[in-house]
């Protein structure tokens, strides 16, 4: 039964992005060919690339070994799975996303199977949570101890990153970092971060703010 539930998903999959998957031929007309190299290079599967995995698993062993690594921004779990692999094995790492976007347009509920068999490993073995909730309620509710690292990778908006720096800021994170930095694609992102400091590091367009940058410009200025 889970195999055929996993081969169905994976069937949905590949027509929400205009694919079809066909029984293996070993020759196959050009013509019936309905995948191309081409078409899947140009897919955009929302994550970090290669480099920034690199930067943020570094980012990840240089931040203080106390206290949770909270990530805003679950999606599929790619850099919920770097986090992993950098961390150590017993400190927790509480990763937040509600499902209801993602660039293939699955339903809130395969978004959510699938992500919880990609991270089954690690949520198992290597003290990973996946909270689905909204990270807003996450923020009001959280009472842990101060997070040693806060990776955003969620809401782009300018409202929804400042939130985002805003709990960050208040519970005292020692490493605040985040993805896309990027004025074309995110101008939001950009200003919000610009507005808290903004990058003390940029590799591609993961950003890491310095550590003593907390209050934001437009409050500083709004206290003088």
């Amino acid at each position: 039964m889970e195999t055929i539930r996993t081969k169905k998903a994976i069937q949905v999959l590949f027509r929400r992005c205009g694919f079809e998957l066909r029984r293996y031929r070993r020759h196959i007309p050009h013509e019936e060919r309905s995948i191309t190299l081409g078409q899947l290079a140009s897919l955009d599967f929302g994550e970090i690339t290669m480099e920034e995995a690199r930067f943020l698993g570094d980012l990840v062993r240089r931040a203080p070994m106390e206290g949770p690594i909270i990530e805003i921004g679950t999606l599929f779990g790619w850099s919920t799975r770097i986090i992993t692999m950098a961390k150590p094995v017993e400190q927790p790492l509480i990763t937040v996303d509600n499902c209801i976007w993602n660039p293939w347009g699955l339903s809130p509920e395969e978004h959510r199977w699938l992500t919880e068999k990609l991270l089954a490993d690690a949520v198992k073995q290597f003290h990973v949570t996946q909270r689905v909730m909204d990270k807003d309620r996450f923020f009001n509710q959280y009472d842990g101890l101060v997070p040693s690292l806060v990776f955003m990778d969620a809401d782009h908006s300018y409202e929804g990153t400042r939130r985002d720096l805003e709990f960050a800021r208040r519970v005292k994170t020692s490493v605040i970092c985040g993805h896309d930095y990027d004025k074309t694609k995110w101008p939001g992102v950009v200003k919000a971060v610009d507005e808290f400091g903004g990058p003390k590091e940029l590799v591609g367009s993961l950003w890491v703010l310095e550590k003593e940058c907390g209050v934001p410009r437009g409050d500083i200025q709004a206290n003088t």
